[in-house]
């Protein structure tokens, strides 16, 4: 499936994108997909989370029960089929 960018996407100052993120970790782009392109990024993010779909090597990190930071644990990588992964790369 390919991407459809929203009409005005080509009008967003990527400049100032991209220094919030190397400011802040992140950046506010604002709706710039469809929500069939949108909606199969979800479907594919469950898929890996759920393990329906594995990439050998990539990192997991699951989220703390309590959704605190200081609570993460590190080093266990993928702990099963979850939704409640933070991280994935």
């Amino acid at each position: 499936m390919t991407p459809v960018f929203l009409e005005g996407t080509e009008r967003i100052d990527l400049a100032a994108a991209v220094e919030q993120w190397r400011t802040h970790g992140y950046a506010r782009l604002g709706r710039v997909f469809d929500e069939a392109w949108l909606t199969a990024l979800r479907e594919r993010a469950d898929d890996i989370m759920l393990g329906r779909v594995v990439h050998d090597g990539m990192f997991f990190q699951h989220d703390a029960a309590s959704g605190r930071y200081e609570d993460l644990a590190y080093g266990e990588g993928w702990v099963g089929p979850s939704l409640a992964y933070r991280k994935l790369e």
